[in-house]
């Protein structure tokens, strides 16, 4: 493992969990207005890891790169057109996570992955409630 891999591995926990309160607290401070800008920030957000993991681990970049760009413009049209769209981007992401369990793309920890999956699951279900 290289150290910018090591160094992603090491501060993952913490970017994780700062990442889950941010959207939290998000959703408690902000007016409801808001949902669907801050379920588009949080796909975003989601949509980092497992590109920066591929780049410092020296393979999958384009599949990661290409995958987060589909999940992106999903979200975007989401945001604009049909929240729908949005949440079924976010609830993806978490199918995603599953499937990299198998071991497809760039390798992350299965703590994280089952972390993810849970969150954006479960977040994807929170969304569904603002229709």
């Amino acid at each position: 493992m290289t150290s910018a891999a090591t160094r992603l591995q090491l501060g993952l926990p913490f970017a994780f969990t700062f990442y889950v309160l941010c959207v939290v607290v998000a959703h408690l401070v902000l007016p409801v207005q808001w949902t669907w800008y801050i379920g588009y920030a949080a796909l975003l957000g989601m949509l980092l890891t497992y590109p920066a993991h591929a780049a410092a681990q020296g393979e999958n970049v384009r599949l990661e790169t290409g995958i987060s760009i589909a999940f992106v413009g999903a979200g975007l049209v989401g945001l604009l057109v049909a929240p729908i769209l949005l949440i079924l981007a976010i609830a993806a992401h978490g199918l995603l996570d599953a499937v990299k369990y198998l071991g497809v793309g760039a390798a992350v920890p299965t703590w994280y992955l089952l972390g993810c999956a849970s969150f954006d699951i479960a977040y994807a279900a929170f969304l569904f409630t603002h229709l």
